[in-house]
């Protein structure tokens, strides 16, 4: 490992001998059998996140020309990968930028697409409040009761952020038994979605939806 790293530091440009110890720190630690393999695909993870960073920088802005462009300069998959395992997907449904979103679904992008946090883009649109991005991956086969790490489905955040017509929205996508089922769903910390709804209305909302 130690030659593995000096030939690596050697062939690195200075900015990226850092992040290189730290992958073979990370490596190290790892409880794997082999040690190398997880420094290399630390590695290969850590490149393909600078490759795709003006791809999802460009679609957090809203600039679909300039995510088009980087996507097709690199022969990138609308679905690579980038920071945080984030797609540009993510990135669209994050920043509630609709016409990014769209293209992307035009590109082939799965809407079930998981990032580091097993977070899908139906998540970070619910928790943003973005009804007509949530709409969108709904009508393409995005999952309502989708958990992340935290256990946490897209209604949870909805009812988080006092996102009142996409918890409808989500609602409206579930059968009776399926409502009351994800209703009933606690989080990793133990909390149903009416627990992190603030919003009286919310509350009530989600009562009368239990039945």
């Amino acid at each position: 490992l130690t030659f593995l790293f000096l030939w690596t530091a050697r062939a690195l440009p200075r900015s990226q001998t850092k992040q290189s110890s730290s992958l073979l720190r990370d490596s190290m630690l790892n409880d794997s059998d082999d040690p190398m393999e997880d420094l290399l695909k630390a590695e290969a993870a850590a490149e393909a996140a600078d490759v795709m960073r003006p791809v999802l920088m460009a679609a957090e802005a809203g600039d679909v020309a300039a995510m088009c462009a980087a996507l097709d300069a690199g022969g990138h998959h609308v679905d690579k990968q980038g920071e945080d395992n984030d797609t540009t997907l993510h990135i669209g449904c994050l920043y509630g930028q609709l016409a990014v979103v769209e293209e992307c679904i035009r590109r082939g992008a799965d809407v079930t697409a998981k990032d580091e946090d097993n977070s899908t883009p139906l998540h970070d649109a619910s928790a943003g409040g973005h009804y007509d991005i949530a709409k969108l991956l709904l009508s393409k086969g995005a999952s309502v009761t989708a958990r992340d790490e935290d256990g946490d489905s897209p209604l949870h955040l909805a009812c988080n952020g006092g996102h009142a017509a996409v918890a409808q929205l989500l609602l409206s996508h579930l059968n009776e038994k399926q409502r009351n089922i994800l209703l009933g769903l606690p989080n990793g910390l133990g909390q149903k979605p009416a627990d992190l709804a603030e919003d009286p209305a919310l509350v009530a909302q989600l009562k009368l939806a239990s039945g």
